[in-house]
């Protein structure tokens, strides 16, 4: 029944206010912060109020979940941490600034170094396109930088601005 659960917010509107916004039972924060004799803002920042933040939360997060029937709060549980994959490429890259000589970020900073995780990064976006993860990129030259040279190359308008060719964006 509505009529129990919504008022007039006094300007001639209608706010709805659950009459029991939490299943669990727990106190709303103006609730709580009344009893303790404080204003709201002076009870989130106490012991208590940081522990009703933490189990409103928690409630919040335990919904979703059972709403998304046991498969996380997005419908899915997402991975925890790299996978195997990943693991074993990182592996192989330390082992390969070590074999060089050098501190892991010293061998970032080579040549190889940075081609070894450059095609680190397009295997594992490979994957993750593979397993429906993140759509492929547009390809074309979406977010790349133009070259001085390729740049020099390019029509100007009549007031002067550059004019990239139509497969450029």
């Amino acid at each position: 029944d509505l009529s129990e659960s919504t008022f007039v917010d006094g300007q001639g509107g209608y706010v709805f206010s659950p009459p029991d916004p939490s299943p669990s039972g727990l106190l709303s924060p103006d609730q709580q912060a009344a009893a303790a004799g404080l204003s709201v803002a002076d009870w989130a920042n106490t012991a208590e109020g940081r522990a009703h933040s933490q189990a409103v939360e928690e409630e919040a997060l335990a919904q979703m979940t059972l709403a998304g029937e046991g498969q996380g709060i997005y419908g899915f549980e997402p991975p925890e941490g790299p996978s195997a994959q990943d693991l074993a490429e990182r592996d192989e890259f330390e082992a390969a600034a070590a074999a060089a000589g050098l501190a892991l970020e010293d061998y970032s900073d080579t040549p190889e170094g940075r081609a070894r995780a450059e095609e680190m990064g397009r295997r594992a976006e490979e994957r993750d396109i593979a397993a429906g993860l993140i759509l492929p990129s547009p390809g074309n030259n979406l977010g790349q930088q133009a070259s001085q040279s390729e740049i020099d190359g390019w029509q100007r308008g009549e007031d002067g601005s550059l004019m990239p060719p139509a497969n450029w964006a």
